[in-house]
């Protein structure tokens, strides 16, 4: 049996091996052997951690300020256009450096554009759906493309075996 410091411990090592995107299923494998405890001790202290980071993530958003908000947006598309990027995908990168270009103000206000905040949030929302949807759109189409590649490979290594 663990001591509520012991646990504590553990719960740290696991929240910080999570944050520092070490793969769930090797914390899981590797928690019984390090900590000597068993998987049902894993299972909870894994909800615990979920908890905490998911009520400090609710916390986060609640007290973001303009400044905290506009980074994390910045952020957020700072990445989807690098996988974009990465992907070959130039159109998608282009919408959101435009977006992002807007979210920083670097475009003069539109004329037509509703100057009502609730307005801009949801264009904001919706380019974010569009985005989300756009990377979906790239991830079918890439498990497409293994697929069929796998396939082509299997019968060019099935043609290769019958001429052999």
């Amino acid at each position: 049996m663990r001591t509520r410091q012991q646990r504590s411990k553990h719960l740290r090592l696991i929240e910080k091996a999570l944050v520092e995107g070490i793969d769930l299923d090797d914390v899981i494998d590797a928690s019984p052997a390090q900590f000597g405890i068993s998987p049902n001790q894993v299972a909870n202290d894994l909800l615990t951690v979920y908890k905490r980071l998911s009520e400090a993530g609710a916390r986060l958003r609640t007290h973001l300020d303009g400044d905290a908000a506009l980074a994390l947006a910045h952020r957020r598309r700072n990445k989807i256009w690098r996988e974009a990027m990465a992907q070959g995908e130039n159109r998608l990168a282009h919408e959101v450096e435009k977006d992002l270009c807007k979210l920083l103000g670097i475009y003069p206000q539109d004329r037509n554009e509703n100057s009502d905040q609730t307005a801009g949030q949801e264009t904001h929302d919706s380019i974010d759906k569009v985005i989300e949807s756009e990377l979906e759109s790239l991830a079918v189409a890439r498990e497409k493309a293994a697929l069929a590649a796998a396939k082509n490979d299997g019968g060019a290594a099935m043609r290769g075996t019958s001429s052999g």
